[in-house]
């Protein structure tokens, strides 16, 4: 009585998780993939208007010598261009972020002798998704427009809408800063008019703020003082600066005041026009899809509206959301088929749809389990998360089946359904806590993998580890609940297979001597030697495709911006326009192009999926063919690229040289590299040759002496007449701006050299009786790792190619190419893929030991003795090598290599494949504590296993088969791990048996063993008609 109103309660109990779990699924946040910190910060430094020299020596080196001590600082490296420059800080994986930040912040404004108008770096956290990217976005207008006018558009209508929509943490200008500037323009002609100098007008200038005094005590009251010095903008014209000849000379007699864009736009483009380009920051912990449909709608009412009146529009040029869509369907689909394929299974073996209903109905209560675990844990629905539910459902059921298929039989043999339950749930209660946690615990090296890569599989672990141990609650408790209310006399075990002979198959290794030797050299050295002979090459991450094309064209030659746009842009613009006309391009919606320092991202969304060959084709043969100084790579969108963006790139820093010569052999690197690898994506990402023009002023050093000025007091005259002197900062309109004092622009250099400037004291001189002056190269960028000078390469391997294999094979060329004499001295350090696969190598090789040892003492803490612990561990060699096979055939219709979560599948794998060998080798331990002889105990095992083995690793392997054969997007992240887990548990349901059969018939298994507590077995188990038949049969 007790026991069936228990039954009610557990059953009450598992109806109200299944509520809650569906009520909780439909509100978890939605993702492509989880969220992915990089132990990363970045700084980006400004100074406009000078070389990349001066930043790398003025501000780069003494900034780096600033933060070479930060804690936990794994690798340092600074890109500098002119005007700007990135400092990219990469950390040990288990630093304490938080803290790191605080104390760069402080370091930031210790840097020792910082010019007072350059702004402190601007520090991007990427350990907090800083470098997340949601959407991005071009705005654009129908009619020609300034960067003034887009920039007010920007500022006026757009941002507000977006700042203030739920999920947006930030709005990201890369590509097209804001920040203005206030210029004082003056004409050097009238200053050497009214004989004023330079300096003269810019210590006026500088004196333009209010400043405070102490306190004035005027008869009862105290007043604070003020100084007003401070003009508005519109009154700055008024400002007196000088009086000459009884006249006031005011700023407006020698100059303009204007305000401007600090720094100029590179080019952007949506489908032919010039557009101003933005992207959008998500929060954490966000719902995507949800976030990114309310920017949809907010953005069509900003078109229909506001825009619309102002000739403009806004649309978006990246949008993950149908990518998610399409990748989350996909994966919903492979668990429904998945479900649907382990119910077959279950009903071949049992046809009895009751019973499959039972077994089944444990499959939404875990799902149910693990929904709720995501939503206290912080998780989302992603692929990962999903993927991992896709393969649990034949996991789920597996202890369903063992309980229900030991109370069935013990049903058939007469007993009640409650002493079945009580009998059938005992008996095997101890195999299922044991291979259940033993699944469980071969997670807990997985999570100790310290990489960013390594996040991915956290969501994985979880999943499955949750519906796992969900599972042995639900079999525990909630199936014989069920049992008590859904199974009755009718429903008895039917046997679908020849026992007998089947079991004399299974067992016949283990009555032959020879073939049981047989069969344990070929399932333990043999299939080890044949899985590593069979080992694919490796990889860092999968390469899963998306539905764009992607073209980046490089530039050889440090060409202006404006030149990029004359002699890259508008050709290829043109060249599509005919291409459209004369209906030779492929069909796509849109397109678009940023350009950048050195390169340009042009991509194209197709109108559904993408017929990539067609694209490549039309690309390198009519549109980018034969660019000046420019070289082009076409690459289909990678799904991954935003969270892990350097998934397939190998970078290459050569060191050992001064500048010169590191650019004269890295230049000779570069072109060894693309005559070894013609179909490979190679970049120089800092500069092979001085290609920057620059003019040289050296200045005439005894003249200088002669007039009394100093060659700095010169090069502020010459910085006044050229970019201009920084005066301080200026508030206006609501902003704090720069603020600079320089000369109306020269039209030559001509004109520039015969600008007259006044030396206090002296006559009136032209700027050439001064300095000589001739043109020369520098070099546009210049790269540091690690505080050295160095010069950095970037290779992408082609699309069907292996990192592991591709990294090889760079590593042996370039150990070719330093071995040239005259290189002597150089060396390269590698990072990006290679790094992250050689760290990745090392960390599973220990993860896989160490997973072997908590299985192996997981196992020894169940079956108590060590050997028939061991005889489980030598299980897992068979299935390896099924995994591997499996990997191989994969490779016969679609590319498939051995990376990173592919070879997690094999550490799930060796936590799921003993599940079958405890299952029987817990039987065999039984059967013998009953009495039973060595052979006997043997065939018992077997009879009375085979059924719950067969049915739980069918479902296994049937759930999972959707996640192996399923095409589409995402499909490739987790194909390759399904692909090992499926090929490994159909080698152990064809051979595991045989196998264990004939490992256990060994001598060193004979021992004797003691009785322990009784397991709930039936005493009678040990003497069955087919296995006093066997054991007739005379053994060799």
């Amino acid at each position: 009585m007790l026991a069936k109103r228990l039954s009610a309660a557990i059953i009450m109990l598992a109806a109200i998780i299944m509520l809650i779990g569906t009520k909780t699924a439909v509100n978890l946040p939605n993702s492509l993939l989880p969220e992915v910190s990089q132990p990363e910060i970045r700084l980006r430094t400004f100074w406009a208007g000078k070389t990349a020299a001066e930043i790398e020596q003025s501000l780069i080196a003494p900034l780096e010598a600033q933060l070479k001590g930060v804690s936990s600082l794994k690798d340092m490296q600074s890109v500098v261009f002119n005007g700007n420059a990135w400092t990219f800080m990469f950390f040990h994986a288990d630093a304490d972020m938080e803290q790191i930040y605080m104390e760069l912040l402080a370091r930031v404004n210790q840097v020792p002798n910082w010019p007072a108008e350059v702004t402190p770096p601007e520090i991007q956290d990427f350990s907090n998704g800083a470098g997340l990217t949601l959407a991005s976005f071009l705005l654009y207008s129908e009619s020609e427009r300034s960067h003034k006018e887009l920039k007010h558009a920007y500022k006026s209508y757009v941002e507000p809408v977006f700042m203030k929509m739920p999920g947006v943490a930030s709005i990201n200008l890369e590509n097209n800063p804001i920040q203005e500037r206030v210029d004082i323009e003056f004409m050097p002609k009238r200053l050497a008019e009214y004989s004023l100098s330079i300096p003269e007008v810019v210590a006026r200038l500088r004196e333009l703020k209010d400043s405070s005094g102490e306190h004035l005590k005027l008869g009862a009251r105290e007043y604070d003082l003020h100084f007003q010095g401070k003009y508005d903008l519109d009154e700055l014209n008024q400002l007196a600066i000088y009086a000459h000849n009884e006249q006031i000379i005011r700023l407006g007699d020698i100059a303009h005041v204007t305000t401007r864009i600090e720094n100029d736009w590179g080019y952007v483009g949506s489908n032919g026009k010039k557009a101003f380009s933005f992207s959008i920051a998500p929060q954490q912990h966000i719902n995507v899809l949800e976030t990114l449909e309310n920017i949809k709608v907010e953005l069509q009412k900003l078109n229909n509206n506001v825009l619309k009146d102002q000739g403009l529009g806004v649309v978006i040029n990246r949008d993950d959301s149908e990518a998610i869509k399409a990748s989350l369907s996909l994966v919903y689909t492979n668990i429904v088929l998945g479900i649907l394929l382990a119910s077959v299974v279950l009903f071949f073996f049992l046809r009895n749809m009751k019973v499959v209903l039972l077994v089944m109905l444990s499959v939404p209560v875990c799902l149910a389990i693990v929904s709720i675990g995501l939503s206290i844990s912080g998780r989302s629905i992603n692929i990962i998360s999903l993927a991992g539910m896709a393969l649990s459902i034949g996991l789920i059921v597996d202890a369903a089946i063992v309980v229900v298929e030991n109370i069935q039989r013990l049903r058939s043999q007469g007993l009640s359904i409650e002493q079945s339950i009580k009998q059938g749930v005992s008996g095997v209660s101890g195999a299922l806590i044991s291979s259940t946690i033993s699944s469980v615990v071969v997670f807990v090296p997985i999570l100790m993998i310290n990489s960013t890569e390594g996040q991915l599989f956290e969501d994985l672990a979880f999943t499955i580890s949750t519906a796992l141990l969900g599972s042995l609650l639900v079999a525990s408790f909630l199936i014989p609940a069920l049992s008590r209310k859904l199974l009755d006399n009718k429903d008895a075990l039917k046997t679908t297979i020849k026992n007998s002979k089947l079991v004399s198959l299974t067992t016949l290794p283990a009555r032959n001597k020879i073939a049981a030797l047989t069969m344990v050299i070929l399932g333990g050295p043999v299939a080890l030697a044949a899985t590593y002979y069979l080992s694919p090459a490796v990889d860092v991450l999968p390469n899963p495709k998306q539905e764009t094309v992607d073209v980046y064209i490089s530039t050889f030659e440090s060409l202006s911006k404006q030149a990029v746009e004359e002699e890259i842009v508008q050709v290829i613009q043109q060249r599509i326009e005919q291409a459209k006309q004369e209906g030779t391009a492929p069909e796509y919606r849109d397109y678009g192009i940023t350009c950048f320092t050195g390169y340009c991202h042009m991509f194209f969304n197709p109108e559904s999926s993408v017929n990539f060959p067609e694209f490549e084709q039309w690309i390198y043969g009519s549109i980018t063919n034969d660019l000046l100084s420019a070289q082009a790579y076409v690459m289909q969108g990678r799904l991954l690229h935003y969270a892990v963006p350097d998934g397939r790139n190998l970078q290459l820093d050569l060191k050992g040289a001064k500048l010169e010569d590191l650019q004269r052999h890295g230049l000779a690197l570069f072109e060894h590299l693309q005559a070894a690898f013609p179909d490979s994506y190679i970049s120089a990402d800092s500069a092979l040759t001085n290609e920057a023009p620059r003019i040289e002023f050296t200045p005439k050093k005894d003249k200088l002496v002669y007039l009394g000025i100093s060659q700095a007091e010169l090069n502020t005259q010459l910085v006044a007449l050229t970019y201009g002197v920084y005066l301080g900062q200026y508030y206006a309109d609501g902003e704090t701006l720069p603020f600079y004092f320089k000369g109306t622009e020269a039209s030559s250099l001509e004109e520039l050299m015969n600008t007259q400037i006044i030396i206090p004291g002296h006559r009136s001189m032209i700027l050439k009786e001064l300095v000589d002056v001739k043109f020369g190269l520098a070099p546009g960028s210049i790269f540091r790792s690690n505080g050295e000078i160095s010069v950095l390469l970037s290779m992408n391997p082609p699309a069907d190619m292996a990192v592991g294999t591709f990294v090889e094979q760079v590593e042996q060329s370039v150990e070719e190419f330093l071995q040239a004499d005259g290189r002597e001295g150089l060396y390269v350090h590698y990072r990006g893929s290679a790094d992250q696969l050689k760290a990745f190598l090392v960390e599973i090789k220990n993860i896989f030991l160490l997973a072997v040892v908590i299985i192996l003492a997981v196992i020894w803490i169940t079956l108590v003795y060590l050997r028939l612990s061991i005889a489980v561990m030598l299980s897992i060699p068979l299935a390896l090598v099924g995994g591997m096979l499996s990997l191989q055939l994969l490779r016969l219709v679609v590319p498939q290599s051995l990376d990173m979560i592919t070879m997690i599948g094999f550490i799930i794998l060796m936590g799921l494949v003993i599940n079958n060998a405890i299952l029987l080798v817990s039987q065999y331990r039984t059967q013998r504590e009953l009495g039973c002889g060595q052979q006997s105990a043997i065939v018992n095992a077997v009879e009375l296993r085979k059924r719950a083995i067969y049915m739980s690793t069918g479902t296994t392997i049937l759930g999972m088969l959707p996640l192996v054969i399923s095409p589409g997007q995402g499909a490739e992240i987790y194909r390759g791990l399904a692909a090992v887990i499926v090929g490994g548990m159909t080698f152990s349901l064809l051979f595991s048996l045989s196998f264990m059969s004939a490992l256990l018939s060994f001598k060193v298994f004979e021992f004797d063993i003691k009785d322990t507590p009784d397991t709930g077995e039936d005493v009678a188990q040990k003497s069955h008609p087919s296995t006093k038949r066997l054991l007739e049969e005379p053994i060799a």
